[in-house]
């Protein structure tokens, strides 16, 4: 999914139902996505991901949550940046081919929803958006691995290994599975027409009664289902984000605070003669603290997963 999901959305619910700092709950959840090798850059080229940056007297190392280069994806990078954030392994319920495969996205599977269920106990609200956002991506992720794999193809003769690459992710399908507005043939599984913003109602359902039995506060899903149908039947990205202004502020609840993917690591960095750096107050800013929490999301997942 997209900033109008992991953030638009995800603002509106988590405002709803009363959760603390909706505002951070969504910026963390769209951030996932920004935090990514894009956002080191040198005169407009891409940098990689900076295994640690200078802090004081010391060194600071972040955990990337996304990888936009296509040579910065690496096994390593499959393993514990796409797997764990975007393409959390489901239930063995997905067969292709009379089998199955222990790494294969599952909407609303129980990995990800003990995920989300432990970022709610705690309270973190920058883990609590991090495990939203891979919670959400269940759906629009579905039946793919976040691993380079013959799973994956769309195409035949990669499957058939005719020296063809296999494909990491969604990679045939493109940013389809992502666009709430697409309708889409995964013909992988025959040819069924996926309509995106169906997945995007269960999932803002099944988030929405998570939320809610978490705060107690809010409306029930019934009351304000109709109006999250309308937003998702928007035509495109501007569309659905100004109806979800209109519902929020005829609410009275306002509309949700503008979103720049710069905002956080603004806070936290700086430049010296020598590079990037960060500034002395960093360990108090929202870009620390979505780091650290990043890294306790990784730690879940990795044993939730120590089985595969």
């Amino acid at each position: 999914m997209e900033k109008d999901f992991h953030y638009d959305l995800v603002y509106a619910i988590a405002t709803l139902t009363e959760m603390e700092a909706p505002e951070v709950v969504a910026y963390a959840s769209q951030y996932v996505d920004d935090n990514s090798d894009e956002a080191f850059r040198v005169e407009g080229k891409e940098a990689l991901f900076p295994e640690r940056l200078a802090a004081g007297d010391g060194f600071y190392y972040p955990q990337m949550t996304q990888c936009r280069s296509p040579g910065s994806m690496t096994p390593f990078v499959q393993r514990y940046v796409f797997v764990p954030f975007h393409f959390l392994p489901g239930d063995p319920v997905v067969q292709l081919g009379g089998k199955t495969n222990p790494y294969c996205v599952t909407p609303n599977s129980r990995r990800g929803r003990s995920l989300l269920i432990e970022a709610l106990k705690g309270g973190n609200p920058y883990e609590i958006g991090i495990a939203l956002h891979t919670f959400a991506d269940s759906w629009s992720h579905q039946r793919f691995t976040g691993l380079q794999q013959e799973w994956n193809s769309f195409h035949e003769r990669r499957a058939l290994g005719d020296g063809e690459p296999s494909i990491i992710g969604h990679e045939d399908a493109g940013k389809r599975p992502d666009i709430l507005s697409e309708r889409w043939v995964d013909p992988r599984f025959g040819h069924e027409v996926i309509q995106n913003s169906e997945r995007a109602l269960e999932a803002a359902r099944e988030i929405f009664a998570l939320l809610r039995t978490k705060t107690s506060k809010g409306p029930f899903w019934k009351e304000v289902e109709p109006e999250f149908e309308t937003i998702l039947e928007a035509r495109d990205r501007e569309d659905r984000e100004a109806r979800i202004r209109d519902f929020l502020e005829g609410r009275g609840d306002g509309a949700f605070p503008p979103y720049s993917r710069w905002t956080w690591w603004k806070e936290a960095s700086a430049e010296s003669s020598s590079g990037l750096t960060l500034k002395p107050e960093f360990i108090r800013t929202h870009w620390y603290r979505f780091q650290q929490a990043a890294k306790a999301h990784l730690a879940r997942v990795l044993t939730l997963i120590q089985d595969l």
